[in-house]
This record gives C-alpha cells, sequence and structure tokens, in this order.
C-alpha cells in the first residue's frame, strides 16, 4: 500500500482500522509498521474523530453550500453519453465557426470591388464630365491614332 491510497482510505474509512475490510486493513499495519509519515497521518485522523462530536453543530449558509459545491473533484465523474441535440451541436459546430471565420472578409472584399468597379460612374467635385465622348468612343480613338515612329524619337 502506498502513503497516498492510505490517506485516501483514511479520509474515507475513518482511523479506526478495524472497520476497515480485511485485505485493506492488513496492508495499512504493513504500512504503519514502516513508514512513520502513515502514523503521524493516523494520528491526526484519531486526533480530528474525538474532536468533532464535541464542537458544537452550526446551520451552513447558503453561500457556504455554494462554495462547497463549487469545490472541485479530486476523482473526475463519469459523464454521462450526450443526447441527440448535443450531438447534432457538435457536428456542426465546427463546420459552422470555420465558414463563419472568413465570413467578414469575403464581404469586406466584395464590397470594396463593388466600390472599386463602380467607382468610374461616381461624380468627383470639381471634374466636369465630357459629355460627347464615352469610354466606348475613347477605345476606338485611341485604337485608330497614328503612333509616331519610334525611329524619329531622339
Amino acid at each position: 500500500m502506498t502513503p497516498t491510497r492510505f490517506a485516501d482510505l483514511l479520509d474515507r474509512l475513518g482511523p479506526c482500522l478495524e472497520t476497515w475490510p480485511d485485505h485493506e486493513r492488513t496492508a495499512a499495519l504493513a504500512l504503519l509498521d514502516s513508514s512513520e509519515a502513515a502514523r503521524r497521518d493516523l494520528e491526526a485522523a484519531t486526533l480530528l474523530a474525538d474532536i468533532l462530536p464535541d464542537l458544537p453543530t452550526l446551520e451552513a449558509g447558503a453561500s457556504l453550500r455554494r462554495a462547497v459545491l463549487a469545490l472541485p473533484l479530486e476523482h473526475p465523474r463519469t459523464v454521462a453519453q450526450p443526447g441527440l441535440v448535443a450531438w447534432l451541436g457538435s457536428v456542426f459546430a465546427a463546420p459552422w465557426k470555420q465558414w463563419t471565420a472568413g465570413f467578414g472578409s469575403a464581404v469586406a472584399c466584395g464590397l470594396v470591388g463593388f466600390m472599386l468597379g463602380y467607382g468610374g460612374h461616381v461624380a468627383i467635385p470639381g471634374v466636369t464630365p465630357v459629355t460627347d465622348q464615352t469610354a466606348d468612343t475613347d477605345l476606338v480613338t485611341a485604337l485608330t491614332t497614328d503612333l509616331p515612329d519610334l525611329d524619329s524619337w531622339p
């Protein structure tokens, strides 16, 4: 028996070794013969068991009950299998989060693209638009204009 196991059994079964199961009692007695720390633990538990009945009892308040119930357990409890709703939530949780992670960026990019694409149709203050030409006539003019001969350039 290890000292940790002995301390655990001491907390759960109490300091009276005669009430312990036979196989645990024999292992505890063997540990008590070889371990000073185990003997000190048994002595402290015996003293505590003798003192506790003499202490006055007090009614615990609601805040104390909440504090005790909020203490983490040393040995975790087994968790029941989740129901259908919890299973469906776990199945769709990860893909939904991945899809929505880039959704804001996609909307922002779409908005910027929309503004850049249709920005030519917005009137700029201080600039008068040319009404007799369109983008098509500008393109035709640029393509049909004779370009200067490159040899004549200095």
